[in-house]
């Protein structure tokens, strides 16, 4: 049967709950069908009438003629949705839009709209969610669509599109489908749609997805397939709603490679990556994603470890056809045999040693960038924002290596590099992890630069890192090459190295200057003076051997320049002296432990060992408990553990997930904490029962006084730490207070007059001594002023007895020093480098200090006892050079009068322990760092004496023989007693003697002897027959003692006491014992003197040298007074066997003392016997 078709169709909508009677519309016009009212059950026209006459929301139309058009504007009061699909529409007539104020959608898709097709009019459709323009002829984003502020959904699929301009401001968008166009660019046109959840843009011709990608936080489903993508962008990856992922049929080559964070708990469900170029099996995506297809790709490796990911989790999915598989062959298909060949197959394969890489630079210098492109081998931009630019990321890496002569083909040189953030927040925190051996590349942005800014993007790098160490070796890599022309980069080039020339030249001739002071004719050196032009020596020797670099690398991660320059140059250093263990074959057990250790740490729920639990489960599985302690260090050289083996505090904990570190690091120290602590975003906070007040309250004492709180640490950390195990949250303190010292306890007790909370620093321990902690002061993050009330108080006892030593660090002081140094006092230390007798000495309870105040830039404390109050702080030093940290005492004014001052002697035994805490942290920077320590005046403050609190008590000065001392300063004449602690005074550490200790003496002679067996040869130019028969006997004694089971401890003091049995001459006799070793010194000594390539017999030696001098060279110089700047280092070599050591009986007190140089403790020197060699 024919029947006319309608124009127009109306559907109905669904009734919600209540059914109706429904009576037939009668008047409805002949160019209208399906018309839908509101509330009705069916959008069909045969269902039941009704009486009621209701509202139409629904209309579709075939045409638009006018007619129709008028018939759609009676229903405009109610009508939200419009269908105008397939009827040939070449433009949209503003009539049919101009009353439908209502409307939501708008399918117009399947005409032939063009640009211009659509009317301004379209802007008062405010209410409009959905627009469907699919199948059209539309080049460019209408107009109109900009001003439909509402805008939800909108299709665009299939029409002529090569750009997205004009949807600026649509910011509610949350479907948009672009599926066959011609766009190249998508989005920096989008990124400003925080609600996007779907993107279909597949079939276009996109290149490149740039990093705007990351500011689409909401999207769920992202479809890039049928494109030219080459690089796919980590920042894709990190999209935390991102569930499906489809850039099928690509030119895709790599996966970039990224770490996975360990809070992380967002997994995607789909990754498809099928029909590309990938070559190498990206196995870390299997973390993350239930399903992965690569399949129709380039991969002939699988990755064991990878593969394990499937194991653990059944219901991954990874599929892999249609790969040209060589490992494992394409003929194993199902998962568990492919993991018993991988299995059987690497236990043929060797693995070497390879090197760490520690990636420096200033903040947004593009370390990330240059990482991400050396590793991935294409140029990937990655810009630093504050989620991935905070703290250290570590990454993993392999480059062919090609062998030398008659190497082994085939081998790889394995890289760990570690990312340090740049900003300069960090400097303190990142100390802990700059290690050696480890190659350091250093970037500076070459657009940036300047010789103004040298100072701050190369030269303060060079002295942070020699803080920590001698013996860097650096690359020096400028970004951003593609920003300048060739001329520019050459400029920026040469300046450079001429800085780096002026920068070396000038910190060797601050040294130098010092030492030039120590010549002028006749004078004599004080035993503290020669200690410090030892000192400066050992500075001088760093400054000329720095390895200042001869090549700067130009690099550009946008076009991928120099980077196989830097490949190279990596290589090359890779194989020199400075990292012999590079490239040795690694034993078989020690692949399996690093898989078991690695599966493990994945599974533990605080990945932190102790030392020995690591050893014995290592042990128990592997056995070789010999090898553990190698074993262990090779892992943390590979970055699979971390044992900080030379760091007192943390040698005995093994972290076996290093990234859980690094995150947890990273939620404490971070620059920009105010705006990463979110209530809103982070649940842990609720999870902990924090109100919001509760934690805006604890945020902004974060905030202001550096004190954080336990609740909103627990909160801070719940991603790592879950939030209600409590017992693991207390192990995580104690290791973060104990182990990484980041601060000490403290008890809030109420707001001072300045604002500024008030708290007491001593937290008491309970019956069972365990300690409540509540809150925790973060010296780092201390950023207060000095209290007024303390200022004020400080300075009304200026006229008091007082004492003021002067820490003076003329060229580099090193961040986090004080920091340190604070918490070094205030905290409970267990000496390891004591005596047994006094190992757990703790400076706070034998001085009974408490601090008063702690502010950004000091402490103020006092003894009760002795009612002194203590003054510790760091200011700009004299004519802004350098810094200056002083220790002030004075007699407190509190309830005391002048007459019951303390006395000064008193002050020295309250000063000596936060000294020897100082020297403890200098110690802790195995670097070169240049420290002047002086006395102060305690008449004009000047810093006119030498401080001489190193040297040991049997060693005293000549300062305790006169009772007084001129002050070159203001010409008045000081006690003696305000400049060195009193002869006779009991020091803080009681009557105990560090250096008389029996059992300790006869392990430094042992570890001694054994040194010097090692450098006999050295040890026969230095000294003459005589001394040598003498240091021979007495070393026979020894070992014979050793052998018969007699004690040593009981032989050493006998020669002690022998030794200390003056002739009647008033000389100690001959055959005394030689004055105790300084086991430090002569480890320094036999580094220097010993090349790698010695053998024990010590042949294949280097010249030797003292100090860092050629031996010969200083000698040359000892009978020219004006030339001697090392007349006291030259008296080592000048011997007299009968000189009296003792300083109570030394004829010279001038000498320099024994146990100063390192060899020189095997002897007793002075400067009136020469000897020839």
């Amino acid at each position: 049967m024919n029947r006319r078709k309608p124009s127009v169709q109306v559907d109905k909508p669904i009734p919600q709950k209540k059914s109706r009677k429904v009576t037939i519309v009668r008047e409805v016009s002949p160019l209208m069908s399906h018309v839908g009212f509101q509330g009705g059950r069916h959008l069909h026209p045969d269902r039941l009438p009704t009486k009621q006459h209701d509202a139409t929301v629904s209309l579709r139309i075939f045409d638009t003629k006018e007619e129709t058009i008028e018939n759609v504007q009676k229903y405009s009061d109610s009508l939200k949705r419009l269908l105008v699909s397939g009827i040939h529409l070449k433009t949209v007539p503003e009539s049919l839009i101009d009353r439908l104020t209502h409307l939501e959608k708008l399918d117009l898709s399947n005409n032939q709209l063009g640009d211009g097709a659509i009317p301004e009019d379209m802007k008062k459709l405010e209410k409009l969610s959905d627009l469907n323009l699919n199948n059209n002829k539309l080049t460019k984003v209408p107009p109109a669509i900009r001003r439909l502020k509402y805008l939800a959904r909108l299709d665009l699929s299939k029409n002529g599109l090569d750009s997205l301009k004009g949807l600026e401001k649509n910011r509610r968008m949350q479907i948009l489908v672009l599926d066959n166009n011609k766009v190249t660019n998508i989005f920096p046109d989008i990124s400003h749609m925080q609600r996007l959840e779907v993107l279909k843009c597949k079939e276009n011709v996109v290149k490149e997805i740039e990093c705007d990608v990351r500011n689409l936080r909401s999207l769920r489903d992202l479809d890039l397939s049928g494109n030219s993508i080459v690089v796919l962008p980590s920042d894709v990856f990190f999209l935390p709603k991102l569930e499906y992922l489809s850039a099928s049929q690509n030119k895709i080559s790599k996966v970039p490679v990224f770490n996975i964070k360990v809070n992380n708990k967002h997994e995607m469900s789909d990754i498809d990556l099928s029909d590309n170029k990938i070559t190498k099996f990206p196995g870390h995506l299997l973390r993350i994603c239930k399903r992965t297809d690569l399949s129709s790709n380039k991969i002939k490796n699988l990755n064991i470890n990878s593969l394990k990911n499937l194991e653990r989790d059944p219901d991954k999915d990874l599929v892999i056809d249609d790969n040209p598989l060589v490992f494992p062959p394409a003929d194993i298909q199902d998962l568990r045999s492919m993991m018993i060949y991988m299995h059987e197959e690497r236990l043929k394969m060797k693995v070497y040693r390879g090197v760490k890489v520690v990636v420096l630079g200033s903040h947004q210098s593009g370390k990330t960038s240059l990482i991400q492109s050396l590793i991935d081998q294409q140029g990937i931009l990655s810009e630093d924002v504050h989620e991935a630019g905070a703290g250290i990321e570590s990454y993993d890496m392999s480059i062919d290596y090609e062998p030398e002569g008659d190497e082994e083909q085939g081998k790889s040189l394995n890289l760990c590099i570690w990312d340090f953030c740049g900003h300069a927040f960090y400097r303190y925190p990142h100390y802990l992890f700059f290690e050696q051996p480890s190659i350091a590349i250093l970037t500076f942005d070459m657009k940036a630069y300047s010789s103004e800014e040298f100072d701050d993007l190369i030269a303060s790098w060079f002295d942070w890192m020699m803080a920590k160490t001698n013996k860097i070796v650096t690359i020096l890599v400028g970004t951003h090459g593609d920003l300048l022309t060739k001329e520019q980069q050459n400029d920026v080039i040469e300046d450079v190295k001429k800085q780096l020339a002026e920068y070396k030249e000038t910190r060797a001739r601050s040294i130098n200057e010092r030492i030039q002071a120590f010549r002028k004719p006749g004078m004599k050196l004080s035993k503290a003076l020669s200690e410090h032009l030892v000192v400066l020596s050992k500075l001088q020797y760093s400054f000329d051997h720095l390895r200042v670099p001869n090549t700067i690398i130009m690099t550009s991660s946008k076009q991928f320049v120099g980077f196989d320059l830097l490949r190279q140059e990596i290589e090359k250093l890779a194989r020199s002296e400075n990292f012999p263990n590079v490239m040795q074959e690694i034993k078989t057990f020690w692949v399996d432990a690093e898989d078991y250790i690695e599966e493990k740490g994945v599974t533990m729920v605080q990945p932190v060992m102790t030392f020995e639990e690591f050893r014995n489960e290592v042990d128990e599985k592997f056995g070789m408990r010999r090898m553990i302690n190698a074993m262990t260090e090779y892992l943390h050289e590979k970055g699979k553990v971390l044992n900080f083996a030379q760091t007192p505090s943390l040698k005995d904990y093994v972290f076996v997930r290093p990234l859980w570190l690094f995150e947890l690091l990273r939620q404490i120290y971070h620059h920009d904490i105010a705006n990463m602590l979110s209530y809103e975003k982070t649940n842990s906070f609720k999870a902990v029962g924090m109100s919001t007040n509760r934690f805006e309250r604890t945020k902004s004492e974060l905030l202001s006084e550096g004190v954080i709180d336990r609740e909103l640490l627990q909160g801070m950390i719940g991603d790592l730490v879950p939030t209600d195990m409590n017992d693991i949250f207390d192990d995580v303190i104690k290791i973060l207070l104990e182990g990484f010292c980041i601060g000490y306890p403290v008890v809030k007790l109420k707001e001072s007059s300045q604002g500024n909370a008030k708290y007491n620093y001593h937290v008491k321990q309970d019956d069972k001594g365990k300690m409540k902690i509540q809150k925790i002061l973060i010296p780092w993050l201390r950023k207060i002023g000095e209290p007024e009330d303390m200022k004020e108080k400080w300075q009304r006892s200026s006229d008091r007895k007082n004492i003021r030593i002067l820490c003076k660090f003329p060229i580099y002081f090193p961040p986090g020093f004080f920091e340190t140094l604070c918490i070094r006092i205030h905290q409970k230390k267990t000496r390891t480098d004591f005596p047994d007798k006094i190992k757990k000495i703790d400076s706070q309870e034998k001085v009974k200090m408490n601090f008063m105040a702690h502010w950004g830039g000091g402490i103020h404390a006092r003894n009760d006892e002795h009612k002194v109050h203590i003054k510790i702080h760091y200011v700009p030093g004299g004519d802004n050079v350098g810094t200056d940290l002083l220790f002030e005492l004075r007699a407190d004014i509190i309830d005391i009068d002048k007459e019951d001052e303390a006395a000064p002697g008193t002050m020295w035994n309250l000063v000596y322990p936060l000294l020897f805490e100082f020297e403890e942290t200098i110690k802790s920077y195995e670097g070169s760092i240049l420290v002047e320590r002086r006395v102060c005046c305690p008449l004009c403050t000047s810093p006119s004496f030498v401080g001489e609190w190193q040297q040991p008590k049997q060693l005293q000065t000549e300062l305790q023989d006169n009772l007084q001392r001129k002050c070159e300063a203001c010409q008045e004449m000081v006690e003696t007693d305000y400049l060195i602690q009193p002869r006779g005074q009991k020091t803080a550490f009681g009557d105990l003697d560090l250096y008389s200790n029996k059992s300790w003496r006869a392990e430094q002679y042992l570890a001694c002897d054994e040194i010097i067996d090692r450098i006999s040869d050295i040890v026969r130019t230095l000294f003459t027959d005589d001394v040598l028969k003498e240091i021979i006997k007495q070393r026979q004694k020894r070992r014979a003692a050793v052998a018969d089971q007699k004690s040593l401890a009981d032989l050493i003091d006998q020669e002690n006491r022998q030794y200390t049995t003056p002739s009647p001459s008033g000389r100690r006799s001959r055959g005394a014992m030689l004055p105790i070793p300084d086991l430090s010194q002569l480890q320094l000594l036999q580094s220097k003197f010993t090349s790698p390539e010695a053998d024990d017999d010590g042949e294949n030696m280097e010249e030797p040298r003292q100090n860092g001098f050629p031996i010969e060279t200083m000698h040359n110089n000892i009978d020219t007074p004006s030339n001697s700047a090392y007349q006291d280092l030259s008296d080592l070599d000048e011997v007299d066997i009968e000189q009296d050591v003792n300083n109570d009986a030394c004829d010279n007190d001038d000498d320099i003392p024994p146990g100063t140089y390192g060899y020189d403790e095997y002897t007793q020197t002075s400067p009136q016997t020469n000897i020839s060699r």
